[in-house]
């Protein structure tokens, strides 16, 4: 038997076994716990190292916008600047040179599969003879002649060529020893008004030059006529100055219509005049006194230096009439020197041109013109509000257009006032529009100008539909202006002042003549002869 001593060993290594099971299992648990807290350690700090490359990474993109964004925004606007042209802007088309017009590149119109040109039940027209053939043969005005092919004795069919026979003709004019002769027969020969008359129309009215009109009349002519260059160019100046009745009569017309056009042009020339300015605003835009003060002009010239300087010619046109002039400056005072526009008490039809709006009695601001604005501002800077306004303008134009075909003199009063206030309302959306852009934002500085200007001038450009009367577009100054353009483009440039004003006043004539319906020729052929072709 066990003694006392050896128990209490026993129960003593008991408890140490116990116990050192027990520290064991502890161990075990501390070493599974440092386990998970290792790995919440790690997942903690994988965690960390993402949120810290998050952090990085955001705040790396904010300092490179930051420091790129106005960059971007000046390429954004140098883009804009680039990708204008006469379809989205109000650039003229001889701006864009060689560029294809990006909405002549952007043709959303699909393709039909259609041949080109008339159509499979499309009444065709074919030559025939002018109405009156019977009434001009009888004048004399033109040559008949019959050609037979084989015994027409019997019946026959009838076919008809025209053709055209052009031949010098020489008027002997005989006057008795000692009768006066008239200044213009002091040569023993010299040329008529017909042969002075084509020449001028070819040259003013067709922009042939000197040389190849001289070379074309000995060609039609056997050499019989054959002007020289010289005296074609003494032409032009020399019909000028017979056109100051015409031309006042052309005036008196325009100040006397309801709705006056205009607009201007840039002209290159070699000389010009150069106005004194007198430090009360320039000559012209004062009183009388200012005038007087400033002095007369002086001519300007850089000819034989190789260079060129700036001018203008403006157009002032309604339906029936056409009146040029030439200024050295773009400015008020130019207007005022015309001598027409502070006489005009109409409705006056231009581009939006501030100095414009101090004269005339109302303003058809052209919507054409603001339209290809508000394109420019959807297509370059992709302002969407742009292109419902676009349509709200369209839409109007339409209404009135419906209207006029049925007869119709003035828009319905209830119509009228819920276009005013769409109009409203448009400019209110463009305001929300612009807010949401922020004020340093892509085109927010465009829309503002635009919205300010739509503000400002609403009357202007809703009169068209508020006056029937007034138009929705200045499209017919812009038209008597496209010859002087091509002049220049032949031309290059005028070489003095004196060719420059001749040519607009016998441009003003053969415009005149053309919309009124008058044969052109005979026109210039009753200037020379001093008979009156537009009757006052």
């Amino acid at each position: 038997m066990a003694s006392n001593y050896e128990k209490s060993i026993y129960k003593q290594l008991e408890d140490e076994i116990i116990a050192h099971e027990a520290s064991k299992a502890k161990i075990d648990a501390l070493r599974i716990e440092i386990s998970d807290l290792k790995a919440e350690i790690a997942a903690m700090k994988a965690r960390h190292a993402e949120e810290m490359k998050a952090a990085i990474q955001a705040a790396v993109e904010e300092a490179v916008k930051a420091a790129t964004e106005p960059l971007f925004q000046e390429i954004l606007r140098l883009k804009a600047i680039i990708g204008k042209d006469s379809s989205n802007s109000s650039k003229p088309p001889s701006s864009d040179g060689f560029k294809t017009p990006r909405a002549k590149v952007q043709n959303s119109r699909e393709q039909t599969g259609k041949k080109p040109g008339g159509q499979k039940g499309h009444k065709g027209h074919t030559l025939e003879l002018p109405e009156n053939i019977e009434e001009l043969i009888a004048k004399g005005e033109v040559a008949y002649e019959v050609e037979e092919h084989g015994d027409c004795s019997g019946l026959y069919s009838t076919k008809y060529e025209i053709g055209i026979q052009i031949k010098a003709i020489i008027t002997e004019h005989r006057y008795p020893i000692g009768s006066k002769i008239p200044p213009e027969h002091a040569n023993n020969v010299f040329y008529g008004d017909s042969a002075k008359a084509l020449a001028l129309l070819l040259s003013a009215g067709d922009f042939v030059p000197f040389e190849r009109l001289s070379e074309l009349f000995s060609q039609l002519t056997n050499g019989v006529c054959a002007p020289t260059e010289g005296m074609l160019a003494a032409l032009m100046p020399s019909f000028a100055k017979k056109l100051d009745a015409e031309l006042e009569s052309v005036k008196q017309d325009l100040l006397n219509s309801e709705v006056m056009h205009t607009d201007d042009t840039p002209l290159k020339t070699t000389q010009k005049l150069q106005y004194a300015v007198c430090g009360k605003g320039g000559c012209g835009l004062d009183s009388a006194s200012c005038s007087k003060e400033c002095g007369e002009p002086e001519m300007a010239s850089t000819e034989g230096l190789g260079k060129t300087m700036q001018a203008y010619a403006r157009t002032y046109s309604n339906e029936r009439s056409t009146l040029y002039a030439a200024q050295a400056r773009k400015d008020a005072g130019g207007l005022l020197r015309d001598g027409i526009i502070e006489l005009f008490f109409g409705i006056l039809s231009h581009d939006h041109d501030a100095k414009l709006y101090r004269h005339g009695g109302g303003h058809a601001t052209c919507c054409e013109h603001l339209c290809r604005d508000l394109k420019e501002l959807e297509a370059l800077y992709s302002i969407k509000w742009a292109q419902g306004a676009r349509s709200f303008f369209y839409d109007m134009n339409a209404r009135k257009n419906r209207d006029l075909e049925l007869n119709i003199s003035e828009c319905d009063p209830e119509a009228l006032e819920a276009y005013m206030d769409k109009y409203d309302a448009m400019a209110a959306e463009g305001r929300a529009y612009l807010k949401s852009l922020g004020e340093n934002g892509f085109g927010a500085k465009e829309l503002n100008a635009m919205l300010n200007r739509l503000e400002k001038y609403k009357s202007c450009y809703t009169l068209f539909m508020r006056d029937y009367r007034a138009p929705f577009t200045n499209n017919l100054a812009e038209r008597d202006l496209r010859m002087i353009k091509a002049k220049q483009k032949i031309s290059g440039c005028f070489r003095s002042w004196g060719g420059i004003t001749s040519f607009l006043a016998i441009r003003s004539f053969l415009s005149t003549a053309h919309k009124r319906g008058l044969n052109l020729l005979e026109s210039i052929e009753k200037v020379f002869k001093g008979e009156p072709v537009f009757a006052i």
